[in-house]
């Protein structure tokens, strides 16, 4: 996994990168390249679930740019998706609320 992209949300920290393997637990289909990552880690010692998760986009050809906080409720992506670029929103649970065309 390489990390390339930090910021803060509510107190925690959000990170985003790539990965070539199995970022997500479970994860259902074998990863044949490299998909982006998407994590939220909980940095005080309250051990809630909803601000511990980590997301494997597995969309070819995605790599998110740079991330942005929208007032500590949501999480928004600069992404580039083969050459376009697009905004993707996700929750403070890391649930992606905006469709990623193909």
């Amino acid at each position: 996994e390489f990390l390339t992209r930090g910021v803060r949300f509510d107190g925690d920290i959000v990170v985003s990168g790539n990965t070539n393997g199995s970022f997500v637990e479970g994860q259902a289909a074998p990863v044949t390249g490299t998909e982006s990552i998407l994590a939220r880690v909980d940095t005080s010692e309250s051990g809630v679930a909803f601000r511990n998760w980590r997301r494997q986009l597995a969309f070819e050809g995605l790599d998110i740019l740079d991330l942005e906080n929208y007032r500590d409720d949501e999480v928004v992506a600069l992404v580039n998706r083969n050459g376009e670029r697009m905004l993707l929103v996700f929750s403070p649970e890391g649930e992606l609320l905006t469709p990623i065309t193909p």
